[in-house]
């Protein structure tokens, strides 16, 4: 083999080889997002429920903050109420919710029925008055 086709080998050995490095290294898109907070995890129309989830990474007081439905008929002050780290509180309404209400995170709204069995959303809204998040029941 002649010296110019061996020096043209090994320039194209390295441009591969240079290629291969580039497309192989690791790419820095991050993998975890910021906690989202306090979030509705879940709204059940036939059990009259809704769930909340606190997702930050401390405990969470919802003074001030309140639930409400579609149409804002029934709405819901959270005073006093606290919420620990990767913990639920489930907020009940409806006849049975004085009498089902069970422990520290069950907590009765109303003797009436909330959320109607046609349809309806969970709004959350913060101290402040802003929408922190919302659900369709289901």
């Amino acid at each position: 083999m002649k010296r110019s086709a061996i020096i043209a080998v090994l320039v194209a050995g390295l441009a591969l080889t240079s290629c291969r490095s580039d497309s192989a290294a690791p790419t820095t898109t991050p993998t975890t997002r910021a906690p989202l907070g306090v979030v509705i995890a879940a709204c059940r129309l036939r059990e009259d429920t809704v769930t909340l989830l606190n997702q930050a990474n401390s405990a969470r007081t919802l003074n001030g903050w309140t639930i409400h439905d579609e149409g804002r008929e029934n709405v819901f002050l959270l005073d006093g109420i606290l919420i620990d780290h990767a913990k639920t509180k489930v907020f009940m309404s409806g006849p049975e919710a004085w009498y089902g209400a069970q422990g520290r995170d069950e907590y009765p709204l109303t003797p009436d029925e909330v959320w109607d069995d046609t349809g309806d959303t969970a709004y959350l809204l913060n101290r402040d008055g802003e929408l922190v998040d919302q659900r369709e029941c289901t």
